[in-house]
């Protein structure tokens, strides 16, 4: 009977992976959405469909409101508000997949919270969380070489963790970033290119891996988006800053707002953020100008003119 029991679960899960497969596809293919969100939302489907099916055959006659809230509501409890939402995103898209209307239309609507307006380091505290790294040592090198390319490219994590040894045209002084949707070629200042070779020559750890950063420890291979957070952590942390959030987009922030307060417009800010939509750029049109005029931080300028 529990042999039994289990090929029925097996089986389910095959059937799940099967539909979730489908489900991507039709979001690539007939939604054009880029493969993060469609990742998102196969995550979240996939979650629902193991809970409401693992122990039954999938029948699309099956699924129910009544079974669509009871989801919500159960896995809701815990849910930041940006979660909250990616999950009924997802759930629409699917529903919408399987041509149940019905479904998708009851799933119900979250008011968005109102946005807080981003948190940024000034000047000063970006050069006190530069100098709280010990740079006589592999690790204190790497962490202000990381800082350093969030501070003067407003990289984001990921894009920092997909650095490849590749991605970088030292004669032309030119980054090659892997972004969300698009590459982009971005200026290598002087103070930035010093970091960085500094980095190569002294503390990157000798190894076959071509990722740009590597785990200072075994087994030795790149850092994935979460460990460029937790370093900026213990950063802020070390240099006894205390900001309310934390990670690495804290210093991609820093950096927009203080291109702000240099009088760049929104346009130009949001192609060198490289925004997929200049309406995420616009919050930062809400931030105090007279506040950020003696923050300014400077821009490296390439030769070239990559900012794009």
């Amino acid at each position: 009977m529990k042999n039994f029991q289990n090929k029925n679960i097996t089986d389910n899960l095959r059937e799940i992976d099967g539909l979730v497969c489908k489900f991507d596809n039709y979001l690539d293919l007939e939604r054009g959405l880029s493969q993060s969100t469609r990742h998102t939302y196969c995550a979240y489907t996939r979650i629902f469909l193991n809970i409401e099916f693992e122990l039954k055959k999938i029948r699309i006659k099956d699924f129910f409101p009544k079974d669509v809230f009871k989801f919500i509501l159960t896995y809701s409890q815990a849910m930041s508000s940006s979660k909250l939402h990616s999950m009924i995103y997802s759930l629409r898209a699917f529903f919408r997949f399987l041509e149940r209307s019905d479904l998708a239309d009851c799933v119900p609507s979250v008011p968005r919270r109102q946005h807080n307006l981003p948190e940024f380091l000034s000047k000063k505290q970006l050069q006190v969380l530069l100098e709280n790294c010990n740079r006589n040592t592999a690790i204190g090198i790497r962490d202000y070489t990381i800082f350093m390319l969030l501070i003067h490219l407003g990289l984001r994590g990921s894009e920092i963790s997909n650095l490849t040894l590749g991605d970088f045209d030292w004669d032309n002084s030119e980054i090659i970033v892997r972004g969300k949707d698009s590459i982009s070629r971005l200026p290598i200042s002087q103070s930035l290119g010093n970091a960085l070779v500094d980095y190569l020559r002294r503390a990157r750890p000798t190894c076959s891996c071509d990722s740009f950063f590597v785990r200072s420890h075994q087994p030795q291979r790149g850092l994935i988006s979460a460990s460029i957070s937790a370093i900026v952590r213990s950063g802020l942390n070390r240099a006894c800053l205390t900001p309310w959030h934390k990670g690495a987009h804290l210093l991609r922030h820093s950096f927009a707002t203080h291109l702000l307060s240099e009088g760049k417009s929104l346009h130009e800010i949001s192609m060198v953020l490289r925004h997929k939509s200049i309406r995420t750029t616009a919050i930062y049109a809400h931030v105090d100008f007279n506040k950020l005029r003696s923050l300014a931080l400077p821009w490296p300028v390439a030769s070239k003119g990559g900012r794009s």
